[in-house]
């Protein structure tokens, strides 16, 4: 009994010192996101390439559509509830792994084939491609996010998908592989820039409860709260996304643009052109596969082709 007992206080240590370790080093990224609060809202300097979203008609959308179905998983409710009842579903397919293998075609097709014939593990960019996917096939418009950290964090960066709900004319930000996202006040998802502004002026930073991390299942709920307001503290300095939201974009080898959000203050030398702030992104415009929707992020930058 009293080897239980050690074994008991040890873990019990373990974890106090593990939450501890979180707190402070989520301090000194909140500190990096007050030294760069803003981002710049002066009009545009040079035209701005607008991302473009795969239209409903897109054929690698329909066999989508067809192999699972969507729109029972959806259900009929307000986008917000159907945006958060797709990700848990995606969430649902695979476990997660750091450092996969990166897969030969980066589509939902092929993603959830390899989840389900080869019990593939995923990581958070796998996770949103599919997730992506599997929104742009519903009707709704969003887009990979890659959020990068501060130059003194470690470089590993975090990926996750923002969709555009209508009901409440706002980007949020959803995160399949940990089955998280954080809310307002009312319990509607928020975007970025909430997120930052949030972690920035000290303000609460509301997380789902149903947060799931399998890799620390063991971590009693309240912690799994903290350790992702952490990661979002360290993650969300900077990001970028590519300029076509649309299956397969980013297996291209050469070929792809993208947009980056970059903070004021830090390495302006980067910035090619600017573009001013909106509130609410104008009706997307159909097109026949691809359509058009400027974005309603502050500061946005288009990067070097890649």
């Amino acid at each position: 009994m009293a080897v239980v007992g050690v074994i008991g206080a040890l873990i019990v240590a373990l974890v106090v010192g593990a939450a501890a370790a979180v707190v402070l080093s989520g301090r000194r990224f909140v500190r990096r996101l007050q030294a760069h609060s803003t981002f710049s809202r002066s009009p545009a300097a040079a035209p701005f390439r607008a991302v473009t979203y795969a239209g409903e008609d897109d054929a690698r959308l329909r066999d989508l559509r067809d192999r699972y179905p969507l729109a029972e998983i959806s259900g009929s409710g307000s986008d917000a509830a159907r945006a958060m009842a797709l990700m848990r579903w995606v969430h649902s397919l695979a476990h997660h792994t750091p450092n996969p293998p990166k897969p030969e075609r980066l589509d939902a097709l092929h993603l959830t084939r390899l989840c389900a014939e080869e019990k593939r593990r995923l990581n958070c960019w796998l996770f949103a491609t599919i997730l992506n996917d599997v929104y742009l096939a519903v009707g709704l418009a969003s887009r990979i996010v890659h959020l990068n950290p501060p130059p003194e964090a470690p470089r590993e960066s975090h990926v996750v998908t923002a969709v555009y709900l209508r009901d409440v004319g706002r980007w949020v930000l959803m995160g399949p592989d940990m089955r998280a996202f954080a809310v307002d006040e009312q319990g509607v998802p928020i975007g970025f820039a909430e997120v930052r502004e949030r972690l920035a002026g000290g303000l609460p930073l509301r997380i789902n409860d149903d947060i799931h991390m399998s890799y620390a299942t063991w971590l009693p709920r309240r912690l799994r709260k903290a350790v992702y307001r952490w990661y979002l503290s360290k993650s969300c300095f900077r990001y970028d996304c590519p300029v076509r939201s649309e299956p397969n974009y980013e297996s291209r080898e050469s070929g792809r643009t993208y947009v980056q959000v970059i903070p004021d203050g830090y390495h302006a030398e980067w910035l090619v052109t600017h573009c001013s702030f909106s509130s609410k992104p104008v009706p997307p415009r159909e097109a026949r596969t691809l359509r058009q929707a400027p974005s309603a992020d502050t500061g946005v930058f288009p990067g070097n082709d890649q």
